[in-house]
């Protein structure tokens, strides 16, 4: 149970897949009441999906890959045959009439993304075919009409340059959310990367805060990829959560660990590269490209570690209640997404307690000097 996306434009490629999986469930399996993004996952089902996998690849430093299969051992086997072949100098599609000599399963789908002479190329092989293209889905929701339907829409529109991929993330996790889509086998948190003719990119460092009616914090997300790893700190299961691409060797994982764990001061500093605001409640969602940086003239963000915790304290401005509260920049039936580079407009760092006496505001929370 999956969902991956691929599409090319502009002879770039994006690839964004989903982390959820789904096992046969039981009374000994260890998973968090909630995703990290506040989904419940469902623990008393005959199968209980959860998030669990970073499901995009990178082989050889030169292939993108995600995948979706009934039986992740299978995928597991197909990708670690790929990567095989690719090691020994086999060229891509080589390498697939080796699978398709050596597997008899029927239920694994690749997308593979991959440059050559200086175009980049996207293909779909479900075991039995190859199909070259410029936009592909796979797994259980690509079956969902509507869902294609509209995920189709958006990626055709004239997205703004240079942040393609983290706006169609935020659209996808936001829609996710929306749709419930833990009931459909897919869905957790959604990653992403970016393939060029020179080069392969990670998505950019995400920070989400779901905002509620009154435009308070009700859930602080994290979200960042390093080396193969798919980090998350969330407050709503008050947990950081490390997901693993499949087929890590012994040799790698202690690597990936050390990775992993430069990864936690990141979380906890939601020093993130993207704020991305939402109002779910009317469908609503603000990018903002903040380059790191907690202050500038949209919003200002304060945060307060409690041992094992972190608080944040969030003071928006009213561009933002704009965007995200009324209809004076539009609305659309399927999701409403606004995207500002609030890099742009950086302030220097203030302190809660000067902000509090500039604004003449009070923000009511105990020990206001303990948020930097």
């Amino acid at each position: 149970m999956t969902y991956c996306l691929a599409w090319r434009k502009k002879n770039k490629l994006f690839m964004i897949a989903d982390s959820a999986i789904s096992m046969k469930s039981n009374n000994d399996t260890n998973v968090n009441e909630f995703s990290s993004f506040g989904e419940f996952q469902e623990k008393d089902r005959e199968y209980l999906v959860y998030e669990n996998q970073n499901k995009l690849i990178i082989i050889d430093n030169k292939y993108v890959i995600c995948y979706a299969a009934s039986d992740i051992k299978h995928a597991f086997e197909v990708i670690q045959l790929f990567k095989d072949c690719i090691s020994y100098g086999i060229e891509v599609i080589e390498a697939i009439n080796t699978i398709l000599n050596s597997i008899s399963y029927t239920d694994v789908q690749l997308l593979i993304g991959y440059s050559e002479s200086d175009e980049v190329k996207l293909l779909l092989f479900d075991l039995k075919t190859i199909k070259f293209g410029d936009c592909f889905e796979i797994g259980s929701v690509a079956e969902i009409e509507e869902w294609t339907r509209y995920s189709n829409r958006w990626i055709s529109c004239n997205l703004a340059d240079g942040h393609e991929l983290v706006m169609t993330i935020a659209y996808l996790q936001m829609k996710a959310l929306k749709h419930g889509l833990l009931k459909h086998g897919a869905g957790g948190t959604f990653s992403g990367i970016e393939l060029t003719r020179s080069e392969i990119k990670w998505c950019p460092d995400l920070n989400y805060c779901l905002l509620d009616s009154m435009a308070r914090p009700e859930g602080i997300i994290t979200v960042i990829n390093r080396e193969n790893i798919l980090c998350t700190s969330s407050t709503y299961n008050r947990s950081v959560n490390m997901f693993i691409n499949m087929g890590v060797s012994a040799d790698q994982e202690s690597r990936l660990l050390d990775t992993a764990r430069s990864c936690m001061k990141i979380l906890e500093e939601v020093e993130s590269d993207y704020l991305i605001l939402t109002n779910m409640n009317q469908k609503k969602v603000l990018i903002l490209y903040i380059d790191k940086w907690l202050h500038n003239k949209v919003f200002n963000l304060w945060k307060r570690n409690r041992e094992k915790e972190v608080d944040y304290l969030l003071a928006l401005q009213p561009i933002i209640y704009d965007l995200l509260f009324t209809s004076k920049y539009g609305d659309d039936d399927d999701l409403t997404v606004h995207c500002m580079e609030a890099n742009t407009v950086k302030t220097e760092y203030i302190s809660l307690i000067d902000f509090e006496k500039k604004h003449n505001k009070h923000s009511n929370v105990q020990n206001p000097e303990a948020y930097y």
